[in-house]
């Protein structure tokens, strides 16, 4: 049976920038190299609870498609960890869940960072709203790191993953 998706019912690719925090090391993610349901690439594993991967967007199973504008289809493994640390602090990678590489490769589009679906994700909304606020977390309190991770799950479509942090904050 074929079922009739557009567009709007699958998640959209996502360019992830992380930024690596003070007092935290690393992004806070892992990357295999598989193939995984008949698609063979580099995929994002096991991420930390509280991490800039985590707060930036990325989840697990996700296929790495750019790193900092690069494409990474037929790198070694050891290429792709090589450009994720080439810029010492920070990385943008363009991720796509199951789901969006199949409705994409069904519909003959490329996956690139200049889709104009493409979903922007950073860590670096997480650590300014901390900056900003200075407050610390109650006993208790949700961690705002978990809450942007709801955020992302809440509003997968939102264009501007701002004004969803607006949203969760309640301003």
């Amino acid at each position: 049976t074929s079922l009739c998706l557009s567009m709007a019912d699958i998640s959209p690719p996502r360019l992830c920038h992380l930024r690596i925090w003070p007092g935290y090391h690393g992004y806070g993610f892992t990357v295999d190299q598989a193939e995984k349901d008949g698609q063979a690439g580099h995929f994002i594993a096991k991420i930390e609870p509280g991490s800039p991967a985590q707060a930036g967007g990325l989840k697990d199973g996700d296929k790495i498609i750019e790193i900092n504008g690069a494409g990474v289809d037929g790198f070694a493994h050891k290429k792709v960890l090589a450009k994720i640390k080439s810029k010492k602090k920070e990385v943008n990678i363009l991720v796509a869940d199951k789901e969006c590489q199949d409705y994409y490769e069904e519909n003959n589009i490329s996956i690139t960072g200049s889709v104009s679906s493409v979903l922007h994700c950073s860590s670096e909304n997480v650590l300014s709203l901390v900056e900003k606020t200075g407050k610390r977390r109650k006993e208790g309190e949700i961690p705002l790191v978990e809450s942007m991770a709801e955020v992302i799950k809440q509003h997968p479509r939102k264009k501007k993953v701002e004004s969803a942090i607006e949203e969760d904050i309640g301003e």
